[in-house]
């Protein structure tokens, strides 16, 4: 005698698919920014695209010397500048520019001066080897920097950039500039 599959399983309610996607809860589909990652208070954010970054980094390696990190997006700079405080330790400071905000952008002299002062303390703390070669490696290898500053409402900030870096930047920065105050003036 043959049986029908039928009658062998349970009689449940059968479900079109359309049916279990109305049951189902899913996560909500969430927009991430475009573009590289790199750490910063002020992040990017999701209505903002990353047009380029550049980064400066002037020592022989991760532990020594200062570095930069940029983002510039179609509303913001982005800026990370990170300077190493002794043995692989580091410090930052992050900080966010509005394009719209900036008023004038300049070639800065690069600060070579004032280094009597670190030297002296360095020598009173018999520290001065870790600093010569600090010193050493800011000046040989790494990148060579170059500075620009931004005029905003508040003051001025200086962003270090790759000195083979620094004239497309500006470039770069005055287009992403034009866009969004050209944006803002729409509004």
């Amino acid at each position: 005698m043959k049986f029908p599959i039928d009658s062998l399983t349970p009689r449940h309610k059968r479900y079109s698919p359309s049916d279990y996607r109305s049951k189902i809860k899913m996560a909500p589909n969430v927009a991430q920014p475009s573009g590289e990652h790199f750490a910063n208070t002020f992040s990017v954010v999701p209505s903002e695209d990353v047009l380029k970054y550049y980064e400066c980094k002037q020592g022989c390696s991760d532990c020594c010397g200062p570095r930069t990190t940029i983002a510039l997006t179609n509303q913001r700079l982005v800026i990370r500048s990170e300077q190493s405080t002794g043995c692989c330790c580091k410090t930052h400071a992050d900080s966010a520019i509005f394009l719209e905000d900036i008023q004038i952008m300049r070639e800065a002299a690069n600060a070579t001066s004032g280094r009597c002062l670190p030297l002296l303390v360095a020598c009173l703390t018999c520290t001065w080897p870790l600093f010569l070669c600090q010193l050493c490696c800011a000046s040989c290898c790494g990148d060579r920097p170059k500075i620009l500053q931004f005029a905003v409402g508040g003051g001025n900030e200086n962003v270090t950039f790759k000195i083979q870096d620094a004239r497309m930047a500006a470039i770069d920065i005055s287009q992403a500039i034009l866009a969004a105050k050209g944006n803002a003036a729409r509004h």
